[in-house]
This record gives C-alpha cells, structure tokens and sequence, in this order.
C-alpha cells in the first residue's frame, strides 16, 4: 500500500511516498502527518512552535491533566488573544474530567494562515476503542494561531475570529 504525505518542514513542503508490506503501521509524529500546503510562509521556528504546543497538550489529555490542558487554550478577539473565560474553562474541565481518556492522539495539522488552522485530537473514550479506526473515540479540533508573532492555541470554531469555513461552497 502506498501513502502519499506532504510534509512541512521550515519554509519548504515535500512531498513522501510510504510503501508498505509488512501490515504495520509506522507511528507518525505531527510533522509526519499530512499536511494542506499553507497560505502563509512558515519558519522552522513556527512549525516547532506549533508542534510543541499541540504535542504538550495532547501530553496533559493523555496523563488526564484536564486543567493543565484548560489552561493552554484561549481566544481571539479583535486581533488580541486572551486565555479562555473562566466559564468556557469549567465546562471543558467538566466534560473531560468526567469521560475516561485511555489514548489520544492528533490525527490531522493542517495549516492555512495565522488564524485558521486545524490540529484534530482523536481522544479514545472506550477502553476497547480504536483510535485509527475512530470506534469508540471522541475529536477535538484545535486552531493554532499566531498573534503578534507567538503561537497560541484555540478551539476550532468556525465563527471565531479569523477562521473560514474551508468547506462551505459559493
């Protein structure tokens, strides 16, 4: 089986064929997975940003740190960003600290410009779940975004600020 990745590095995107016959599946890290070329130039300090941040929080999902991962997200508004309201923060903490969390891992990074993004964690929720398969999982998308030249990130919502509905059609 052949799998084609476009894969970000720097300020470049290369293009990775995969051949596979042993029936295994490589684990992939983020910068491993496929990627949408952007709209925006990005450095190799931009996507190692990026990658750190997605990769810390999916670390406090995993180790069941629900409100160190409530602490990493915010919001933007007017082009500035603030932490996320402290309502917004009790709700997520609510809902994740009252599922169980046996895995999770991002699935999907794909970059579009500084405020409309997409890093999708695939959280499994059952023990006999399958996160490859998505049996038995939950998804969260989060939007990385780039205010003032520093990363944050942001739940994916398609009425925040900056971000477009990449699928709607005209």
């Amino acid at each position: 089986m052949k799998k084609i990745f476009y894969v970000f590095l720097g300020t470049t995107l290369s293009l990775t064929i995969l051949s596979c016959s042993s029936g295994k599946k490589k684990e992939m890290t983020i910068a491993e997975q496929y990627l949408r070329p952007a709209s925006v130039n990005y450095s190799s300090k931009d996507s190692s940003e990026i990658n750190s941040l997605v990769e810390n929080y999916v670390t406090a999902l995993k180790s069941k740190d629900i409100d160190a991962a409530a602490n990493m997200l915010y919001f933007v508004r007017n082009d500035s960003i603030f932490p996320i309201t402290d309502e917004a923060r009790q709700g997520f903490t609510h809902v994740y600290s009252s599922m169980p969390i046996y895995d999770c891992k991002v699935t999907t990074l794909i970059l579009r410009s500084e405020l409309n993004n997409e890093a999708r964690v695939v959280v499994k929720v059952r023990e006999d779940g399958d996160i490859e398969k998505q049996i038995g999982t939950t998804t969260i998308s989060l939007n990385p975004v780039q205010i003032e030249g520093k990363w944050y990130l942001t739940l994916l919502d398609k009425n925040a600020q900056g971000v477009q509905d990449v699928y709607e059609t005209n």
